[in-house]
């Protein structure tokens, strides 16, 4: 069985075919990340070092069917092919397929450094090139990042089209073998009007604009490319509309596919780099309690544009990238989460200090603020009960597991891990019972993984989601009310079916709002950081439209509302039933209207002389009827694009208003309404005019 991986780079606009023997790379090259430049993309990319002879000089000649192998930071390991190599002359902008050729076609694919061209707009975006597997700190001056393509030996590199396909085949930690899961390809050179181009096939999916860059960053205005998108989005064509070199170039995502078929033309020698998306989260707590880390979910959304051509605009990539109607697709925090945000490390040596077995606080690795949010500064305060905060806005049942060291010997033991199971799309609040654990007052290193996959250990390998390290206090003068909400059927005591997502309040006892959470999956709430052993709330729950307050574990079941006294202790136990008022109601009887003159049955009857039908059934285009057969609308799958009104919509170009679908993703039924995409999923009983 295969799986799907990492994303695979590939910054391209190069000519080259091959010979007859193919190389392999006889050592491990390093693959390097770019640290400076304007790219938006510097953290997710590692470009891979062609020196496939380890010299540490250019010039390896790359042939049809060459092959390297890098093992990433993760433990990936990633074999990458050039094949079906074909030159082609002749091709121009009015006939772009030209002849095809098979003599002097060796030695046109060597690799080289980035900046191999001084007219070269990659440097300006992605430069700066580190190994952050060994050295993490120095600057590879020798990259070999990318292949160049020119007439070396009276070979045919330069003028002509070329078109090759690129397969990577992954192994992860496990074993395992797969594909990448994704393709970029962007201009590493320049394009001078419109007989240069380069372009990007997928077999499936559609293809992202993601970057774009410019030699001179101070000549945005002089930007000019132009994307020529056809086959359903899964072909994009780019090319200069206006002529003239240095006038930029732009950054493609091949998304959900194992391999790529691109072409280059150019008026000489081209070049192209190759590389791959992955981001890791590493653990950061001392190091007795090992390493923990978690592969990001490289997700774009946007980008994306209708069969046709499209001249992008001139904005540059900053601006485009921040606007809210920006042309670039925006990469987007892991569908899987703890807290609102995230953020990865390069290395996880550079995420924890040399003197990290005395390190005081966790957490202090945060690149861009504070992304170990999970707990806060108030629920990492703890007594018998834990709050988590996650996200889950994906399809997958999700696992949050969390060790706490209750014995403080440095060490993440067995019996000192608590689990929840998610289900998808349920994102909130998870609520663990520390009691099994007997902490007494003090501080505790914690650990927090949350991951698709199952029964994981405190350190180790997860393939989504994230890890985040806290050091916990317990202070038994600090309390907690829980409860849980039911959509109760019989009233008295509540109880029934656990309701998600219901609002609960809590006031003090003069009336101010203290705190505002939602129920989570299991139907439970908590508030938490509560001081004061003797002081009185109000919880106060706000029903849903259509239902009703029915039970309550006070005297005053129909008011959603009810009274708690701490008195130096949790109080547990503070529930309520809602019951919901189900709709029926006599619709309104129609009258005339023209026939139906169109009609699918299975009855077995049709005309005038046979019951009529359709045509008693006035008033519609079209009249289907069956005792024993279902109508199935069209099945979508839903591709994490905004709106986001429950995570994702339907992976539709241009929805018009009005459009329905089943969405295969969040297994409901779904209605456009001209702004977003709507579930069917709350049943309500509207008045009839």
């Amino acid at each position: 069985m295969k799986k799907n991986y990492l994303l695979l780079a590939i910054v391209a606009s190069g000519l080259f075919y091959a010979q007859s023997t193919p190389p392999t790379s006889t050592g491990q090259p390093a693959a390097l990340k770019s640290t400076s430049g304007i790219g938006l993309h510097h953290k997710r990319i590692w470009w891979i070092n062609w020196d496939l002879n380890n010299n540490k000089a250019a010039g390896d000649n790359l042939v049809n069917g060459a092959t390297t192998t890098f093992v990433s930071p993760a433990g990936f390991t990633y074999k990458a092919t050039i094949s079906d190599v074909k030159v082609y002359t002749g091709a121009t902008a009015a006939s772009p397929i030209g002849t095809q050729i098979t003599s002097g076609t060796n030695f046109v694919l060597n690799a080289n450094v980035p900046n191999s061209w001084s007219g070269n707009n990659f440097p300006t975006a992605y430069s700066g090139f580190r190994n952050f597997t060994t050295n993490p700190s120095t600057e590879v001056a020798d990259s070999n990042a990318v292949i160049t393509t020119d007439n070396l030996y009276g070979s045919v590199g330069g003028g002509n089209r070329v078109t090759y396909r690129l397969t990577v085949e992954a192994t992860d930690p496990l074993g395992v073998k797969g594909n990448a899961t994704g393709i970029v390809l962007a201009g590493s050179e320049s394009l001078n009007g419109t007989g240069e181009w380069y372009s990007l096939s997928a077999p499936q999916g559609r293809i992202r604009y993601i970057d774009k860059y410019i030699r001179s960053t101070a000549s945005w205005n002089n930007y000019s490319v132009q994307l020529q998108i056809s086959n359903a989005g899964k072909k994009v064509f780019v090319t200069n509309p206006n002529g003239g070199d240095t006038r930029g170039d732009a950054m493609l995502f091949a998304e959900g596919v194992p391999y790529v078929d691109a072409e280059v033309k150019g008026g000489g020698g081209q070049s192209i780099a190759i590389g791959f998306l992955e981001e890791l989260d590493y653990s950061d707590a001392p190091r007795t309690y090992g390493i923990a880390y978690h592969l990001f979910e490289n997700k774009f959304r946007g980008g994306l544009f209708p069969d046709g051509n499209k001249t992008l605009s001139t904005d540059s990539n900053v601006a485009d990238y921040a606007s809210p109607t920006g042309e670039i697709a925006k990469f987007f925090d892991p569908t899987l989460r703890l807290g609102a945000t995230i953020d990865s490390e390069d290395n996880p040596l550079l995420s924890l200090p040399a003197n990290s077995t005395n390190m005081p606080i966790p957490n202090w690795d945060d690149a861009n603020g504070n992304d170990e949010d999970g707990l806060n500064s108030r629920t990492s305060t703890v007594n018998g009960f834990m709050r988590v905060a996650y996200v889950n806005i994906s399809p997958l049942t999700s696992y949050m597991s969390v060790w706490i060291d209750a014995d403080k010997n440095g060490i993440f033991d067995s019996t000192e891990k608590l689990v929840k199971t998610i289900p998808a799309n349920k994102t909130g609040n998870a609520i663990f019972d520390l009691s099994s654990l007997g902490l007494n007052p003090g501080s505790y290193y914690t650990r927090i993984r949350y991951s698709s996959n199952p029964y994981l250990d405190p350190t180790g390998y997860a393939s989504n989601g994230e890890v985040e390290d806290h050091l916990i206090k317990v202070d038994k003068n600090y309390y907690n009310i829980l409860g849980t909400i039911y959509q109760d059927n019989n009233g008295v005591i509540p109880d029934g079916t656990a309701m998600y997502n219901v609002t609960v309040n809590l006031y003090d006892v003069a009336g101010n709002l203290v705190d505002t959470t939602l129920s989570n999956f299991e139907g439970q709430y908590m508030f938490t950081g509560l001081t004061g052993g003797n002081t009185k709330y109000t919880v106060e729950v706000l029903a849903p439209s259509s239902y009703q307050h029915v039970s309550s574990t006070d005297t005053t079941p129909f008011d959603g509302i009810t009274e708690v006294s701490l008195n130096g202790q949790n109080v547990t136990g503070v529930n309520f039933g809602l019951y919901f008022d189900l709709c029926y109601k006599t619709p309104p009887v129609i009258t005339g209207g023209l026939p139906t003159n169109h009609g699918i049955t299975n009855l077995g009857r049709a005309g005038k002389d046979d019951g009529n039908w359709p045509m008693i059934r006035t008033g519609a285009w079209s009249a289907l009827e069956s005792k024993t057969k279902g109508f199935v609308i069209n099945r979508v799958a839903a591709n994490y694009e905004p709106p986001l009104d429950d995570g994702q919509i339907p992976a539709i170009i241009e929805p018009v208003k009005g459009m329905m679908v089943y969405d295969t993703t969040n297994h409901c039924l779904k209605i456009y309404d001209g702004v977003t995409w709507k579930c069917f999923n709350v049943q309500t009983c509207p008045p009839i005019n």
